[in-house]
C-alpha cells in the first residue's frame, strides 16, 4: 500500500482562506471551488518556479487538457487551507500535476487533484512542445527526468 500524501510532500504550497461565499446550499464548500483552489496553486507554482512570465510575447503557452478531483473531507467556513502543487510527470509536450488541499480546521487532507497540462501554440492552434529550458527548470525543481514523448 502506498504512503498517504500530506501537504509536506509538496515543495510549493499556497495558503488560502475559505470564504463564506465558497459554500453552497449543502453547507460545505462547493465542488467547483476546489478547481479554483487548484488553479490558484498552479499559477503560484509557475510563478514560484520562475515560469509565470516565461511565455510573455510568445504564442506558446500552457493549456489545461484534463482536470480531476477526489474529495476526501468536506470543507466549511471558517477554515484556512494549504494547497500544494507538484509536477509528477514530464514529457516534451505534457506535464502531469498533482494538488493536495489540506484543511487547517480538520488537520487532514480534504481533496486530491490532478491535471494534465500541454504545450499549446495559439498562433497555429495546435499542440506543441515546451522549450527545453522550461523542461529543465521543472525537471530540476521536481527531481524528475523528462520522459520520451512515446
Amino acid at each position: 500500500m502506498s504512503k498517504r500524501l500530506s501537504i509536506d510532500d509538496f515543495r510549493i504550497s499556497l495558503d488560502l482562506p475559505v470564504q463564506w461565499g465558497d459554500m453552497d446550499a449543502f453547507q460545505h464548500v462547493n465542488n467547483a471551488r476546489f478547481f479554483r483552489f487548484f488553479e490558484s496553486a498552479r499559477v503560484h507554482y509557475f510563478h514560484t518556479t520562475g515560469l509565470g512570465d516565461y511565455f510573455a510575447g510568445s504564442s506558446l503557452s500552457f493549456i489545461l487538457a484534463k482536470a480531476g478531483c477526489t474529495y476526501i473531507a468536506p470543507l466549511t467556513y471558517p477554515d484556512s487551507i494549504a494547497v500544494g502543487c507538484r509536477t509528477v510527470r514530464i514529457t516534451p509536450s505534457h506535464l502531469e500535476q498533482q494538488y493536495l488541499i489540506h484543511s487547517s480546521k480538520l488537520q487532514t487532507a480534504a481533496a486530491l487533484g490532478t491535471a494534465s497540462i500541454v504545450a499549446f501554440d495559439y498562433e497555429s492552434m495546435h499542440k506543441a512542445e515546451f522549450p527545453p529550458r522550461l523542461l529543465d527548470i521543472i525537471s530540476r525543481h521536481e527531481g524528475l527526468e523528462v520522459e520520451s514523448a512515446g
